[in-house]
């Protein structure tokens, strides 16, 4: 019944009920894969990282083992600074899976974390092969550029990142890229277009 009501979502559609719900079934049910792999999503968009590590190894204990597991159990264990064993569970993914871009970018910002900033470029560059036009991917990639004195491919990488996402209209992600260029010190080599439309779209600037 709990389960049915789960799938469910409209029974309760506030975050917390279906929390309550999910960990409810896991009481009754302690290895419920469909209450677990809720809980997974909502811990991690939550950034209760504690409880994604310990929701994602009791999945993997009980053989339900998908990349998306291993991605947030990867993203939490990096952002608790266990960089190592995040590492483990980015490699895991890719021996799998050589076109998993995401692991590609996890893995890029786990060795930026440990100022192994040519190998993190690496990752990046093999996250673009796949994903080309993905903004996140672009901007670390460019940060790592600067972080390596190559400005000029930070900016060139950032001012791409920046055109696709004035296309889109996205003032928030425009926000982020052009407060990149400015730390790079490039935010002079903008356009005039880049310029009008920072000035028109984007407050503080």
């Amino acid at each position: 019944k709990f389960e049915r009501e789960l799938r469910n979502k409209e029974v309760c559609k506030d975050q917390f009920s279906l929390r309550i719900l999910a960990q409810a079934i896991q009481q009754i049910d302690h290895n419920s894969i469909e209450a677990n792999d809720w809980l997974i999503k909502y811990y991690y968009e939550n950034e209760n990282f504690v409880d994604v590590i310990k929701t994602a190894d009791l999945l993997i204990s009980e053989g339900h083992d998908l990349p998306e597991h291993r991605m947030r159990k990867g993203d939490s264990l990096r952002k608790l600074n266990r960089y190592d064993e995040a590492m483990e569970n980015f490699l895991f993914i890719l021996a799998d899976d050589k076109t998993n871009e995401q692991a590609y970018f996890l893995l890029g910002k786990t060795y930026v974390a440990l100022g192994r900033f040519d190998i993190a470029g690496a990752a990046f560059e093999r996250s673009l092969a796949i994903e080309p036009e993905n903004t996140d991917t672009m901007l670390f990639a460019g940060l790592n550029y600067a972080a390596k004195d190559n400005l000029d491919g930070a900016f060139d990488l950032l001012r791409k990142a920046l055109a696709i996402e004035i296309a889109g209209k996205n003032i928030q992600k425009s926000r982020i890229i052009v407060n990149a260029i400015q730390s790079i010190g490039a935010f002079d080599r903008l356009s005039q277009k880049d310029l009008a439309f920072i000035k028109k779209e984007i407050k503080n600037f």
